[in-house]
């Protein structure tokens, strides 16, 4: 059932139409043009661009259609036409008629051109960039109006209750702006800075901050593959948790902390707004209704279980372990040893310090109700080992190195035969292995001769010794399972 217009709107449509006749009585030309709008005056493609390629002037263009859209100079009255939700509608389906479709692709380049000036005039609304105004525009208003549950309002004036009519009018500009699957590769090949800007730079935080998320999960994707990918980092998203440019690993690093926190297993209140670098607090609390963001919740939840060992991991980790650019080579520093990353060792430096703020803050409790979840689902036997590994050292499953240990013993039980021979090295420093003295290159002139590589056998390294705490529990309980 169609909307029906209150006493202001009908009057502007009368004034609109008024106009139009009066263009139509002096160009003839163009009175079948006027003729063919539909009652309710809204754009369609094919109406604009037979307009568009009528025989008249720019300027008589121009003039029409800063009638349909209100202009108080074409009027030249005490009262023009007011920026009511029918006006605003007409302004959208403008928008929507646009040659190339800007408002929805990421590939076509956005200019001033695309917007004309009484939209920008009427709406009141400033924006830096042509890609920020069509957001503010078409997409804000019907985030603000679907998880608000306010009321439909456009440069700060209310134009309509919530209702069918105006989501099914905004719904298609809001769903072009929501990162998926095909749109994350397009990027990964492709990517150019309109087009990060148009996911990554709306000027709507909560939609910029899920698209951050759903190209994080790409990019850690990717580097599984191609490790050489930084350059397909676009310096909106690092600016936007205050990362460093061009820095993977302290990106997948925010990533399991944003996980973290969205799970309730970062108690957010014991960070400082200060130390709050990544701006979780002022957007992840978990009664926030920008949660119901399509796809942001299942994001998060996803970003939670990040880092904690599956079997297709466990597998595909222990077959290229030990090989030339294998998989666990850029993995098993946040599967096995997150806490070595974060607080750095004796011979490794933290790959940033700023996170020890997050990571101090992980509910124990919590954090080890997450780990056992996710192990029962997997494998319920090797949960009781890691449950009565965990009741005789309870010291070592403190934080989030409660995960690192969960993660290198499932390791070592889904492949119980190697009992570490092929374990990376920083799982075994997780189970109490001292990490190796650090030697200096051999002394000599560095030869220019071009090297001939060989395929490198397979690297075995010793057992893990039973003589660190850890590993003689575990070992103990695996053996009288």
């Amino acid at each position: 059932m169609a909307r029906s217009l209150n006493s202001e709107e009908l009057r502007d449509r009368k004034l609109i139409t008024a106009k139009l006749a009066e263009y139509g009585q002096r160009y003839p030309v163009l009175k079948p043009l006027i003729n063919s709008l539909p009652p309710d005056l809204r754009f369609t493609k094919s109406w604009l661009r037979r307009f568009r390629r009528s025989n008249v002037s720019v300027e008589v263009k121009s003039n029409i259609t800063r009638a349909m859209f209100g202009d108080p100079v074409i009027y030249g009255l005490s009262t023009p036409p007011s920026f009511t939700f029918d006006m605003y509608a007409r302004m959208v389906t403008y928008l929507y008629s646009m040659a190339g479709d800007p408002w929805r692709d990421p590939w076509e380049v956005i200019s001033w051109y695309n917007v004309p000036k009484p939209i920008q005039r009427i709406s009141g609304l400033k924006a830096s960039t042509p890609t920020r105004f069509l957001a503010e525009f078409l997409v804000k208003p019907y985030i603000k109006m679907c998880f608000d549950r306010g009321s439909l309002t456009v440069g700060g004036v209310e134009l309509n209750p919530r209702s069918a009519e105006a989501g099914s009018l905004l719904r298609p500009a809001y769903i072009a702006r929501l990162l998926d699957d095909a749109s994350c590769q397009e990027l990964l090949d492709h990517g150019r800075r309109y087009q990060y800007a148009f996911y990554f730079d709306s000027g709507i935080e909560i939609l910029d901050l899920r698209n951050c998320v759903r190209y994080m999960f790409a990019l850690f994707d990717q580097y599984q593959v191609n490790p050489r990918i930084q350059n397909k980092l676009p310096v909106m998203l690092t600016n936007r948790f205050h990362l460093p440019r061009l820095s993977l690993p302290t990106l997948f690093v925010a990533l399991d902390v944003i996980g973290l926190a969205a799970a309730g297993l970062i108690d957010l209140n014991q960070v400082s707004v200060k130390k709050d670098f990544l701006g979780l607090k002022s957007w992840l609390p978990l009664e926030s209704p920008y949660r119901q963001l399509d796809g942001f919740a299942e994001l998060l939840d996803q970003a939670a279980s990040l880092f904690l060992l599956r079997d297709e991991q466990a597998n595909k980790l222990y077959e290229t372990s030990g090989k030339r650019n294998s998989p666990a080579k850029y993995l098993s520093g946040y599967l096995f040893n997150m806490e070595r990353l974060i607080y750095g060792s004796e011979r490794r430096e933290s790959i940033d310090s700023r996170f020890e703020v997050y990571y101090e803050a992980v509910d124990h409790k919590k954090l080890w109700i997450a780990i056992a979840k996710h192990f029962r689902e997997i494998n319920t036997d090797y949960l009781n080992v890691l449950i009565s590994v965990r009741r005789r050292h309870p010291d070592s499953f403190v934080g989030i190195r409660a995960r690192d240990l969960a993660n290198v013993m499932y390791m070592l039980w889904y492949h119980e035969d190697d009992y570490g021979e092929y374990l990376p090295p920083v799982a075994r420093f997780a189970m109490g292995e001292p990490e190796p003295e650090i030697t200096g290159r051999s002394s000599g002139v560095r030869s220019n001769a071009r090297r001939k590589y060989h395929a490198q056998p397979r690297k075995i390294r010793p057992r893990l010794s039973r003589k660190l705490p850890l590993v003689d529990t575990y070992l103990d309980y695996l053996e009288y399972r």
